[in-house]
């Protein structure tokens, strides 16, 4: 059996850790050893404690950790502090989204340490993505919560940004209602791109915050789908396929919401450069881009992160564009993303070839091996032939 290992988060305010204590229990239970960094689970409210009562040990820093551990179980991506820890032989599992623009140093990090690297977001079962989903729900709803939050404080359009104090208390305290809408706060006229997981609890918690929604989906049994879902909705939704989104929908929009992904490939560009040029003339816009992560839906878009997450685009336009939106979730999401990372962790921990007998959707997973990029969408997105 491989060691897992469970590293502490260190992107800026990522509060998730990779297993909770319940999930290292079961592992335990069938003689997996598990390495957990110490105090990793203490922003979910998992103490040390929690995980060694489960039969986990504790381990003093990552240097410790990455060498003792076959099997590393992350949440977010490898930071550069992390790349020199990764040695040939392991195997790395994690949201990663590689076909971001951005992560083209860290696909080079992954081929030259010779892990194998496989990612959440390519894990696909029926058209599902079963081990996105519950963060894309919570990225969704958060992006309405935020816009109403920021609306609220009229974090204007001007040449800088000025955050109110206690800014980023704020945003927790938002994240810390999640799964219920902040109903004190409101919306206006909002527009929302994608009609899948993210895209309609966008929608959800927008019309509990008395909102006009509109929708845009591509696909025509989505679009049908949500119809039918939200046919009892007091203040129904308008659903429209992208080209039926007229310039003056957008114009009198307040609040757009990128919610467009595809599995492992660089999210769509949902809005042309010069439409929202026009349609930010008369009216700025509060842009909150969920697919941050695939190097987002918009134009002029680049990570940010809970410290300093707006800012303004070349049109005047509010961004937020934080690439951990779930961060903030950090208990309920930790437990969210161990329910159904668990059974690919156990399988995962007898070796890969028996993880791909049991899990085929494992294969799709697997974006980086023996040095070489094994995603055709990774390959395409880097140029790499």
């Amino acid at each position: 059996m491989l060691i897992v290992g469970i590293p502490k988060e260190i992107k800026p305010f990522e509060k998730r850790v990779g297993l909770t204590p319940e999930a290292v229990g079961r592992l335990a239970s069938q003689s997996i050893k598990v390495l957990i960094e110490q105090h990793a689970g203490l922003l979910s409210g998992y103490p040390n404690q929690d995980y060694e009562k489960q039969g986990a040990v504790i381990v003093r820093g990552a240097d410790e950790l990455y060498r003792n551990a076959d099997l590393i179980i992350k949440i977010k991506e490898p930071l550069a502090p992390e790349w020199p820890l990764l040695r040939k032989g392991q195997v790395l599992f994690s949201f990663l989204h590689l076909a971001s623009q951005e992560h083209g140093p860290l696909v080079h990090q992954l081929c030259a340490s010779g892990v194998t690297a496989l990612a959440y977001e390519t894990v696909e079962v029926e058209g599902q993505i079963p081990i996105l989903a519950p963060m894309s729900a919570i990225a969704g709803a958060l992006a309405a919560a935020y816009a109403a939050l920021f609306r609220t404080l009229n974090i204007g359009h001007a040449v800088r940004i000025v955050y109110p104090r206690n800014f980023i208390l704020m945003m927790e305290k938002v994240a810390e209602d999640y799964p219920q809408a902040p109903k004190q706060l409101k919306l206006e006229n909002v527009v929302v791109f994608g009609g899948g997981t993210a895209g309609t609890r966008a929608a959800e918690f927008a019309l509990e915050m008395n909102g006009r929604v509109t929708i845009v989906e591509k696909n025509p049994e989505r679009r049908n789908r949500l119809q039918e879902k939200f046919s009892g909705a007091k203040n129904r939704p308008l659903v429209l396929a992208a080209e039926e989104l007229t310039p003056m929908i957008l114009a009198d929009a307040d609040v757009l919401i990128g919610c467009v992904h595809q599995a492992g490939c660089r999210a769509a560009i949902v809005v042309e450069a010069e439409s929202l040029k026009t349609a930010s003339a008369g009216k700025k816009k509060l842009i909150l881009d969920v697919s941050i992560d695939q190097g987002g839906n918009f134009n002029d878009a680049h990570a940010t992160f809970y410290a300093d997450p707006l800012y303004l685009d070349s049109f005047g336009n509010l961004r937020f564009a934080v690439a951990n939106m779930p961060s903030f979730c950090g208990r309920y999401a930790s437990d969210a993303i161990a329910k159904v990372t668990l059974p690919y962790i156990e399988a995962l921990a007898g070796g890969i070839p028996q993880a791909l007998r049991k899990f085929p959707e494992l294969k799709g997973a697997i974006n980086i091996r023996d040095g070489i990029v094994a995603s055709e969408a990774v390959r395409t997105a880097h140029q790499l032939g």
